[in-house]
Protein backbone atom coordinates (compact mmCIF):
# COMPACT_ATOMS: atom_id res chain seq x y z
CA UNK A 1 0.00 0.00 0.00
CA UNK A 2 2.85 2.78 1.07
CA UNK A 3 4.35 1.63 -2.50
CA UNK A 4 0.86 2.91 -4.39
CA UNK A 5 0.77 5.74 -2.18
CA UNK A 6 4.45 6.49 -3.25
CA UNK A 7 3.75 6.36 -6.55
CA UNK A 8 0.91 8.55 -6.67
CA UNK A 9 2.89 11.43 -5.02
CA UNK A 10 5.54 10.98 -7.21
CA UNK A 11 3.26 11.37 -10.30
CA UNK A 12 1.88 14.04 -8.66
CA UNK A 13 5.54 15.69 -8.03
CA UNK A 14 6.31 14.86 -11.74
CA UNK A 15 3.38 16.83 -12.93
CA UNK A 16 3.80 19.84 -10.62
CA UNK A 17 7.21 20.40 -11.04
CA UNK A 18 7.34 20.00 -14.67
CA UNK A 19 4.69 22.30 -14.83
CA UNK A 20 6.57 25.13 -12.90
CA UNK A 21 9.62 24.13 -14.86
CA UNK A 22 7.12 25.13 -18.13
CA UNK A 23 5.65 28.42 -16.71
CA UNK A 24 9.39 29.72 -15.63
CA UNK A 25 11.57 28.31 -17.93
CA UNK A 26 9.49 27.96 -21.05
CA UNK A 27 7.28 30.65 -20.49
CA UNK A 28 9.50 33.14 -18.61
CA UNK A 29 8.72 36.04 -20.42
CA UNK A 30 4.85 35.46 -20.17
CA UNK A 31 5.56 34.73 -17.23
CA UNK A 32 7.12 38.06 -15.78
CA UNK A 33 4.01 39.57 -16.49
CA UNK A 34 2.03 37.94 -13.50
CA UNK A 35 5.36 38.84 -10.99
CA UNK A 36 5.71 42.47 -12.64
CA UNK A 37 3.08 45.27 -12.03
CA UNK A 38 2.26 46.18 -15.69
CA UNK A 39 3.00 50.01 -14.76
CA UNK A 40 7.12 48.29 -14.55
CA UNK A 41 7.24 45.91 -17.20
CA UNK A 42 9.23 48.27 -19.47
CA UNK A 43 12.15 47.79 -16.75
CA UNK A 44 15.46 46.51 -17.15
CA UNK A 45 14.87 44.39 -14.54
CA UNK A 46 12.57 42.53 -16.12
CA UNK A 47 15.11 40.33 -18.00
CA UNK A 48 16.50 39.84 -14.01
CA UNK A 49 13.26 37.99 -12.94
CA UNK A 50 12.79 36.39 -16.36
CA UNK A 51 16.19 35.03 -15.23
CA UNK A 52 15.77 34.52 -12.00
CA UNK A 53 12.70 32.16 -12.97
CA UNK A 54 14.24 30.00 -15.93
CA UNK A 55 16.95 29.42 -12.45
CA UNK A 56 13.45 28.21 -10.35
CA UNK A 57 12.63 26.67 -13.59
CA UNK A 58 15.50 24.29 -13.61
CA UNK A 59 15.58 23.45 -10.22
CA UNK A 60 12.25 22.19 -10.89
CA UNK A 61 12.50 20.17 -14.04
CA UNK A 62 15.40 18.62 -11.92
CA UNK A 63 12.69 17.64 -9.31
CA UNK A 64 10.40 16.77 -11.80
CA UNK A 65 12.93 13.88 -13.61
CA UNK A 66 14.23 13.03 -10.33
CA UNK A 67 10.29 12.01 -9.28
CA UNK A 68 10.53 10.50 -12.65
CA UNK A 69 13.55 8.25 -12.16
CA UNK A 70 11.85 7.30 -9.25
CA UNK A 71 8.99 5.72 -10.48
CA UNK A 72 10.68 4.39 -13.33
CA UNK A 73 12.76 2.75 -10.77
CA UNK A 74 10.53 2.31 -7.81
CA UNK A 75 11.76 -1.53 -7.26
CA UNK A 76 14.86 0.24 -5.95
CA UNK A 77 13.46 2.75 -3.86
CA UNK A 78 10.70 0.60 -1.83
CA UNK A 79 12.16 0.42 1.44
CA UNK A 80 10.13 2.75 3.73
CA UNK A 81 13.10 4.62 4.79
CA UNK A 82 14.08 5.35 1.75
CA UNK A 83 10.27 6.67 0.75
CA UNK A 84 10.91 8.79 3.89
CA UNK A 85 13.92 10.45 2.35
CA UNK A 86 12.71 11.13 -0.69
CA UNK A 87 9.61 12.47 0.74
CA UNK A 88 11.10 14.68 3.10
CA UNK A 89 13.28 16.22 0.21
CA UNK A 90 10.15 16.94 -1.83
CA UNK A 91 8.66 18.34 1.10
CA UNK A 92 11.19 20.41 1.61
CA UNK A 93 11.07 21.22 -1.86
CA UNK A 94 7.83 22.17 -2.03
CA UNK A 95 7.69 24.27 1.30
CA UNK A 96 10.45 26.33 0.61
CA UNK A 97 8.76 27.68 -2.74
CA UNK A 98 5.50 28.08 -0.92
CA UNK A 99 7.61 29.80 2.06
CA UNK A 100 8.65 32.28 -0.41
CA UNK A 101 5.70 33.41 -1.54
CA UNK A 102 4.86 33.99 2.51
CA UNK A 103 6.40 37.81 3.08
CA UNK A 104 4.53 38.94 -0.25
CA UNK A 105 1.42 37.32 0.71
CA UNK A 106 1.46 39.42 3.90
CA UNK A 107 2.16 42.79 2.61
CA UNK A 108 -0.54 41.86 0.32
CA UNK A 109 -2.67 41.07 3.05
CA UNK A 110 -1.77 44.63 4.83
CA UNK A 111 -3.01 46.33 1.98
CA UNK A 112 0.69 47.07 0.77
CA UNK A 113 2.20 46.53 -2.58
CA UNK A 114 4.23 43.53 -2.45
CA UNK A 115 6.74 42.71 -4.61
CA UNK A 116 4.33 40.11 -6.67
CA UNK A 117 0.39 39.53 -6.46
CA UNK A 118 0.15 36.31 -4.62
CA UNK A 119 -3.38 36.35 -3.17
CA UNK A 120 -4.74 36.41 -6.46
CA UNK A 121 -4.38 35.36 -9.83
CA UNK A 122 -2.44 32.07 -11.26
CA UNK A 123 0.20 32.84 -8.28
CA UNK A 124 -2.62 31.88 -5.87
CA UNK A 125 -3.27 28.94 -7.10
CA UNK A 126 0.37 28.28 -7.05
CA UNK A 127 1.06 29.26 -3.67
CA UNK A 128 -1.97 27.17 -2.49
CA UNK A 129 -1.11 23.96 -4.52
CA UNK A 130 2.64 23.99 -2.98
CA UNK A 131 1.54 23.92 0.20
CA UNK A 132 -1.01 20.99 -0.56
CA UNK A 133 2.13 19.25 -1.92
CA UNK A 134 4.37 19.88 1.00
CA UNK A 135 1.83 18.91 3.08
CA UNK A 136 1.22 15.61 1.02
CA UNK A 137 4.80 14.48 0.88
CA UNK A 138 5.39 15.49 4.50
CA UNK A 139 2.34 13.16 5.33
CA UNK A 140 4.01 10.30 3.17
CA UNK A 141 7.05 10.97 4.73
CA UNK A 142 5.84 10.11 8.22
CA UNK A 143 3.36 7.23 7.02
CA UNK A 144 6.76 5.78 5.51
CA UNK A 145 8.37 6.29 8.63
CA UNK A 146 6.00 4.79 10.87
CA UNK A 147 6.19 1.54 8.49
CA UNK A 148 9.99 1.34 9.15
Amino acid sequence: MLELIFTTVLVANALWFGAAFRVFWLKGPLTSNMLIRREERDSPLRETVIASGRFLGGMNLGFSVFSVLLILFLDHFSQPIQIFVCCIAFCVAHGSQFAGNVPPARQERRGETPVWPVLRGPMLFIFVVDLIMAAVNGGVALIALGSS
